[in-house]
């Protein structure tokens, strides 16, 4: 299931901010949960409601003991899908909801930082982009050369073809010539008598 709209901007700002400034940056689902207290739709986020929750993540409104905490976090397998989901939105990458699931099935999260995390899902949504191209490319490779034989098949056929035409022509002409010299040869022999 993807990330509600709301959450996904929020997130992806805050996760930005963290990667220029070294900010916090809140897990999915403690966006959510912030969202809930406050009594916000995360499908329709307006812009305030937006800029509350950046500041509120970004100014410490959480205690110091949340952020060290989160130095290794311990997210589950539903939010591993969301941060492949985001992930992949943030690369331009269109994966179906089984792809979301073969990636992050693959997601080491045992003691891992939230950024460990984030840059195993690249790598691995990089590697998973990159074999999906190479698929791509061996369907197409595969798809020409069946073409090809197909086509040098049917010229080899033809050319067999138009050969024995033209050999079978050639013995018709042949004989068809020898009949006419028979013919006048004999036209030829009663006018000499």
């Amino acid at each position: 299931m993807a990330l509600a709209s709301g959450t996904r901007k929020v997130y992806n700002r805050l996760y930005k901010n963290k990667a220029t400034s070294g900010d916090y940056a809140p897990t999915p689902s403690q966006i959510e949960e912030y969202f809930a207290s406050q009594g916000f739709d995360a499908n329709d986020l307006t812009d305030e409601q937006f800029n509350q929750t950046i500041d509120y993540f970004s100014k410490g409104s959480l205690s110091t003991d949340v952020k060290a905490e989160s130095a290794i976090v311990h997210p589950t397998q539903q939010e591993v899908r969301e941060i492949v989901s985001s992930k992949a939105i943030e690369l331009s990458l269109e994966l179906s909801s089984e792809d979301i699931n073969y990636v992050a099935d693959r997601i080491d999260c045992v003691n891992s930082t939230i950024d460990d995390i984030l840059n195993e899902v690249e790598g691995l949504l990089t590697a998973y982009s990159d074999h999906k191209k190479q698929e791509s490319i061996d369907k197409i490779n595969s798809m020409f050369d069946r073409v090809y034989s197909h086509f040098e098949a049917n010229n080899s056929s033809t050319s067999n073809h138009l050969s024995e035409k033209m050999r079978r022509f050639g013995e018709n002409v042949e004989q068809t010539q020898q009949a006419f010299k028979s013919s006048i040869s004999g036209a030829l022999s009663r006018l000499k008598i």
